[in-house]
């Protein structure tokens, strides 16, 4: 047991700290179940909850199952004592409660206050002639060719089944003489096509929709030809997606990252969902195969995993439906357009966000790429989105011939895959262990000009950013000072206590997410 500063009061005084999580997205559903909240922003709360919750399976979760399972010596040991088995009965009980209560709300509050403010989810049975043959040949062009139906049976084992990846589960039946066998089979639902099918026409008053598993599900028949399908069930895998690595032993860490990446695609499963109404022989088998306890089967009385429901919020129409937009202004010192060089020399400028852009920020560094004044740009970068004008310029700036140099935090936590997308040509240091939160940039001028140095929020750099968290860092180096500015989020009251602000994330999809105090 490493050597650890012994807590000052009894255990009963302090909460466990994956329990005190749970709590934290409990509020994220309180605001599910607000009243006052438009229908769209708690249909976009229960995504985020969801959201929230994957991640939570996959990294705490997951890490209490591999101390309990494996023999794992935990990183760290919270001052309420409370032993991994212990924790994971408890966030069994208040996860299963919770996950009851986003079902409650969506079934019985948020569905037919939607379909009374116009956006209805559509039965298939109950679709128009006309919208039966837009299904139809939606399902033929685009779902029918990248469709794999996989059989399983003593000579085709089950199939590895990707995390958070959302799948069908049948059972096929095949004649045999007097007695017919029975053979079960999975069908992924492929994530590459909209989850969210709307079928009403475009401008019509009201917005009806089907899901993609449903419209695959109609068609089962014609991808087992010659067998009959008796039933079938939606289900979806958590696994467990935390990294551990040897820093100090990595000879290159950005290559042990990606390596470990790669195993990652095929970690031990931690959770189960799939479908309030499927027949036990689907929870025995996938639970046999994917080697779980019974406590880590999640029913959903409803569409399984939410965050796909977020298209809905997408959409144009419906401004009645959910908040009024917040478009932020452009800061008053920015205004007038021109060098932002020229007024930072001036004086030092506050960015106040949301309330004003942070366009002002991706042109400051845009600048720097092109300014011939600019020697180089350093920066500590915490997350960037896939494609970043951020990173577009500093790649720009190092073709530029400046010396460009990013610490990059290999480790943002579900960002991973993300970090080796951020090379921009020049120098790049990579941690694990080092938080570059908040990031900051420091750009040395010719003599003469004015040396800069200004701290960002951490979030995804790109032009999307909406609710940055931090001021200027106080541990920036004597040596940059100067004129200065920097942005400041309105979401925070101090740097260690602000409140859940959403945001779009997850390879391939536009999975929401909120974030907590640190």
């Amino acid at each position: 047991m490493p050597d650890r500063v012994p807590p000052a009061y009894p255990a009963d005084h302090y909460l466990n700290r994956e329990l005190s999580w749970l709590e934290f997205n409990a509020r994220v559903l309180e605001e599910a179940s607000d009243a006052t909240n438009p229908w769209l922003e708690r249909l976009k709360f229960l995504a985020i909850f969801s959201s929230n919750l994957d991640e939570f399976f996959e990294i705490r979760v997951a890490g209490l199952q591999q101390q309990v399972y494996a023999g794992v010596e935990p990183q760290d040991f919270g001052a309420d004592k409370m032993a991994p088995a212990e924790q994971l009965g408890a966030i069994d009980r208040r996860a299963h409660e919770l996950v009851a209560g986003q079902y409650r709300i969506l079934n019985e509050e948020v569905w037919p206050g939607l379909a009374a403010g116009g956006i209805e989810r559509a039965q298939l049975d109950d679709l128009s002639d006309a919208e039966q043959r837009q299904v139809e040949t939606l399902f033929r062009a685009s779902v029918y060719p990248v469709l794999t139906p996989l059989a399983i049976d003593p000579g085709h084992p089950f199939p590895h089944v990707h995390s958070k990846s959302l799948n069908i589960a049948l059972v096929v039946e095949r004649a045999n003489g007097g007695e017919p066998l029975r053979h079960f089979a999975v069908v992924q639902v492929p994530a590459v096509l909209d989850r969210v099918v709307v079928v009403s026409p475009p401008g019509a008053p009201r917005v009806r929709f089907v899901l993609l598993e449903d419209i695959i599900a109609r068609y089962l028949p014609e991808l087992f030809g010659g067998l009959r399908v008796v039933s079938h069930t939606v289900f979806r895998v958590t696994r467990n997606t935390d990294l551990t690595i040897e820093e100090e032993d990595a000879e290159d860490l950005l290559e042990t990252i990606e390596e470990s990446l790669r195993q990652r695609m095929r970690s031990d499963p931690v959770r189960l969902e799939i479908s309030a109404d499927a027949d036990a022989v689907f929870v025995e088998m996938l639970v046999e195969a994917h080697d779980l306890e019974p406590r880590d089967v999640y029913r959903m009385s409803g569409p399984v995993d939410l965050t796909a429901l977020m298209a809905l919020h997408r959409l144009d129409a419906f401004p009645g439906l959910r908040d009024e937009p917040l478009v932020p202004r452009v800061a008053p010192s920015f205004a007038p357009g021109g060098d932002l060089f020229d007024v930072i020399r001036q004086q030092d400028v506050l960015v106040h966000m949301p309330y004003e852009s942070f366009g002002c920020v991706v042109d400051f560094i845009a600048q720097a790429a092109d300014d011939p004044n600019v020697l180089a740009i350093k920066q500590t970068l915490y997350r960037t989105s896939g494609v970043s004008p951020i990173i577009s310029a500093l790649a720009r700036a190092a073709q530029n011939g400046k010396q460009v140099t990013a610490l990059v935090e290999l480790k943002a936590r579900m960002d991973e895959q993300a970090r080796r997308r951020s090379s921009c040509g020049g120098n790049r240091m990579g941690s694990a262990a080092t938080c570059t939160s908040p990031p900051a940039t420091t750009i040395p001028r010719r003599p003469g000009s004015t040396r800069i140095w200004a701290s960002s929020p951490p979030t995804p750099m790109s032009a999307r950013t909406r609710a940055p968290s931090s001021t200027c860092s106080p541990d920036t180096p004597k040596a940059t000072a100067g004129r200065s500015w920097s942005w400041h989020p309105s979401a925070c009251a101090s740097r260690s206590s602000r409140s859940s602000s959403a945001r779009s994330e997850t390879p391939g999809t536009d999975a929401p997410r909120a974030s907590s105090s640190r």
